[in-house]
């Protein structure tokens, strides 16, 4: 997914519309004040929330131990 042509500080990343965008999963993303992480991941079509009442890097220290975990209960098959 290419949020569009430009560059940032980290080319793995694009930035539009106030999202974040990980060139590499596609994961969109925009971290708040307090730590919530919202994020969507369009290919596999779904979004989460992660709310906290912290700071940015704790918040974003747990959205990366839950984005596997998250994308592994939505997309795999139960049965």
């Amino acid at each position: 997914l290419e949020a569009y042509g430009g560059a940032t500080w980290d080319p793995g990343s694009g930035y539009g519309m106030g999202w974040w965008v990980d060139r590499d999963s596609g994961r969109i993303t925009d971290g708040g004040l307090y730590g919530s992480v919202p994020w969507l991941d369009l290919e596999d079509g779904y979004g989460a929330f992660l709310v906290v009442e912290a700071d940015s890097p704790t918040g974003n220290a747990l959205a990366d131990l839950l984005y596997d975990v998250v994308e592994a209960a939505v997309t795999e098959p139960h049965g």
